[in-house]
């Protein structure tokens, strides 16, 4: 495989050319953008090669969502993070909601900021690997594969799905408890209970449900090779 493709929408140009420089460094190729509007005009011929998109709120012709919604829309397998100093427990749910699959808080540490590019690209591998292909069986309840099947309760399959559908994005918790039709606040707090039943059957799967302090949920998928039960 050649070097892969990350764009950078950031009018700072010296973060701008520090994230470039930094992801070159680490083998990557990288499309530097200083405006929105210029991104989103090159968005459909690059959309086929691009597979990450760090992208900043605080733009000159708007908010960066704007690329987000239009990115996630028109290339829903790219994968999208905002990284902007807009910190606000509700900034961060707006920028979710509106597709981001991260969001990280300026200022970021570089190292930090590195790896999160490295490890979502093993995820998008992890996803496209075929050994990894478990299929979500709604009506039935189960998740399974050729060689597992995991039962769900009626409860586990409401979290789970939306997990499934967007595996390596974050889920808010009050959407998980939307999908679950729950409005009674006693009843929302057996979310966790479900989470940890949950975790526990996916325990040999290579599916990991991480907690996002304060947001919601995560689920990953990891390496694939040492999960299968013989």
């Amino acid at each position: 495989m050649g070097r892969r493709t990350v764009a950078v929408i950031e009018d700072e140009p010296e973060i701008r050319n520090t994230y470039k420089s930094l992801l070159e460094e680490s083998g990557f190729n990288v499309l530097a953008y200083s405006s929105k509007n210029t991104f989103l005009s090159d968005l459909p011929k690059e959309g086929s090669g691009l597979e990450i998109v760090v992208v900043d709120r605080g733009l000159p012709e708007g908010d960066g969502l704007d690329i987000v919604r239009t990115a996630r829309n028109d290339f829903p397998e790219l994968t999208i993070i905002v990284a902007t100093g807009r910190d606000r427990p509700e900034d961060i749910r707006e920028g979710l909601e509106a597709g981001a699959d991260d969001y990280l808080a300026k200022p970021i540490d570089l190292m930090h900021f590195v790896l999160k590019i490295k490890n979502a690209f093993k995820k998008i591998d992890a996803f496209r690997t075929p050994d990894s292909s478990w299929v979500l069986d709604a009506d039935q309840r189960v998740l399974k594969n050729s060689q597992s099947t995991v039962k769900l309760t009626q409860r586990e399959l409401q979290i789970f799905q939306p997990m499934f559908e967007r595996k390596g994005s974050i889920l808010r918790r009050d959407h998980l408890i939307t999908q679950m039709g729950i409005e009674d606040e006693d009843q929302a707090r057996n979310l966790d209970v479900h989470i940890n039943a949950l975790r526990k059957k996916l325990k040999d799967t290579g599916f990991e449900i991480s907690t996002i302090r304060s947001v919601g949920y995560r689920l990953d998928f990891l390496e694939v090779s040492t999960f299968y039960r013989s």
